[in-house]
């Protein structure tokens, strides 16, 4: 299924997304294209689909999706973004969840959205936001905030009211973040499993978690249970005045909350930590919403 994203777009009606695109590098179900629009999905099944960047779905900014009553599931990316691929290089992505009631259906009948039980053979087994490519971010080296300064942009993911749940993935079971910024409101990543970053693999410049948002009872097999963070720069941030948590998380080797690694080394004193660790094994860390952790 191939959406422009123009204006506005309402694709709804029951249809189930299985093989859609099967030869598709972007969005084995359904692709989003970035012209500037709101797309509205309602009531589909997006399950059983492969791509190498999206195997449930491809987006690319600027554009707004508001899900509803969407199953996105046991779909599979042979490269990054097992449920969902996200590039935001050309402009910010807004992805709410925005169930309601369906034409009086009774609360019984709503199928909540989800996306979950999606894999991922590199990053984001779940969700992944960044360009279609694995060879690295310009998000989280030493020349980061030149970056930021020459684009005059931070582009942006934002997901609105999101559960992501039950995602396998090398790094990052729930999301992979390889771009400026993360923005989780009122959202979650739970009981996902990744070797490292079991909830959230961050290799980009800074998340933003607000409004109740929770990474929880995620499990990482070597390092960061909750977020594994990887970036000179990098930062996670509490915002709002509701509580924001990191909690029951585990890992199997360091970090079962946070585990935080420059991998790309910037030039520092001699006396300076170029390797920071937060959290003791096994345990998590509660991230209140003043953003202190």
């Amino acid at each position: 299924c191939l959406i422009d994203g123009s204006g506005s777009t309402d694709v709804k009606s029951g249809t189930s997304r299985s093989n859609g695109l099967p030869n598709s590098g972007l969005g084995g179900g359904i692709f989003i294209g970035g012209m500037d629009g709101v797309v509205r999905l309602r009531g589909l099944t997006v399950s059983d689909n492969t791509a190498n960047y999206g195997g449930g779905m491809y987006m690319h900014g600027p554009t707004t999706v508001v899900l509803s009553q969407i199953s996105l599931r046991q779909n599979r990316a042979h490269i990054n973004g097992g449920g969902i691929s996200v590039d935001v290089d050309t402009g910010d992505v807004r992805i709410v969840r925005e169930d309601g009631d369906n034409s009086g259906a009774s609360a019984a009948s709503v199928t909540a959205t989800s996306i979950s039980s999606n894999f991922a053979s590199i990053c984001g087994g779940n969700l992944y936001v960044g360009k279609p490519t694995n060879s690295g971010s310009n998000w989280n080296g030493p020349n980061v905030i030149d970056v930021l300064r020459k684009r005059g942009t931070c582009p942006s993911l934002t997901i609105l009211n999101m559960k992501i749940d039950s995602g396998e993935a090398k790094e990052g079971g729930g999301i992979c973040h390889a771009t400026c910024a993360l923005h989780m409101i009122a959202s979650s990543a739970v009981d996902n499993r990744a070797s490292n970053g079991g909830g959230v693999y961050q290799r980009g410049y800074m998340t933003t978690m607000q409004e109740g948002a929770e990474i929880s009872g995620n499990v990482a097999l070597n390092n960061g249970g909750g977020l594994y963070l990887d970036g000179v720069h990098s930062y996670v941030e509490g915002l709002g005045t509701s509580k924001v948590s990191i909690t029951k998380n585990h890992a199997g080797y360091s970090g079962g909350g946070i585990h935080i690694v420059s991998s790309l080394k910037e030039k520092r004193d001699k006396n300076d930590e170029e390797t920071f660790e937060i959290s003791k094994i096994g345990q998590s860390v509660t991230v209140p919403g003043s953003g202190d952790y």
